[in-house]
């Protein structure tokens, strides 16, 4: 006979499919953003506006409190004594006026709205929805940087799928992600050695941003049309995506 110990707590945490929230809202907000740019309707394109901003301002927080989680240590109750975001990216060392403009607009437009005119219909546009993308970007790069480690390549607005036969995708690794574009023939540099150890020499902070900024600004010239398919027979091969969503 099996014997349960009946003083034991139940656990009560909850694990899904590869999920990663920063990733998640990140994604959302650049799906947002590239179907703005295809609206022909004002009211759909302010749609996409809105909840582009709220998914890049929230993807900043989202991936910062990971971290602190993670890698230092907070607890529950600390997060709860330290909710204001600037707090927590002092604690990263980072600049809040990176993250300043997008974050006021989200709280005096959209959370905390006061407004008796329709001010945020031309406060929340493509301008401050891109603004918003690349403040996301430039922090989570940041992090990373004063870490002596590569951002997740997801900042790069292209993401790396595994398709699975229901329809669900997997989220690949940074070195799958850097030795697919490799192989190609897209980038040659050298990033992760075989044993997915960062081989890449992070010096210079110009240097290590364009890796992900000169590969967004392909995509927004090439319309979000990036995609490579490893197989054209085999298409649930993983792939280099910029429109997986759809």
């Amino acid at each position: 006979m099996i014997k349960f110990n009946k003083s034991k707590k139940m656990n009560n945490e909850t694990y899904k499919w590869n999920v990663n929230l920063s990733w998640e809202l990140f994604s959302s907000s650049v799906y947002s953003y590239r179907k703005a740019l295809e609206s022909t309707r004002e009211h759909q394109r302010h749609m996409y506006y809105k909840s582009g901003l709220l998914s890049a301002v929230s993807s900043v927080e989202a991936y910062i409190n990971e971290i602190l989680r993670t890698e230092y240590g907070w607890s529950n109750t600390k997060f709860k004594n330290n909710q204001n975001i600037n707090k927590k990216l002092e604690e990263l060392k980072i600049d809040k006026s990176i993250y300043k403009d997008s974050k006021d607009i989200r709280n005096d437009f959209i959370i905390h709205h006061k407004e008796k005119d329709h001010t945020y219909f031309d406060k929340i546009n493509h301008d401050t929805l891109l603004n918003a993308i690349e403040s996301a970007q430039e922090i989570i790069c940041l992090i990373n940087y004063n870490k002596k480690r590569i951002f997740p390549y997801w900042i790069t607005g292209i993401n790396f799928i595994n398709p699975s036969s229901n329809g669900d995708i997997t989220l690949m690794n940074n070195p799958e992600f850097w030795r697919h574009l490799k192989y190609s023939g897209f980038s040659s540099l050298e990033i992760y050695d075989v044993a997915g150890d960062l081989e890449y020499k992070i010096k210079d902070y110009l240097h290590y941003r364009s890796l992900y900024f000169e590969l967004w600004e392909i995509i927004k010239k090439e319309n979000f049309k990036f995609q490579f398919f490893s197989d054209k027979i085999y298409r649930k091969r993983p792939i280099l995506s910029c429109r997986f969503w759809d």
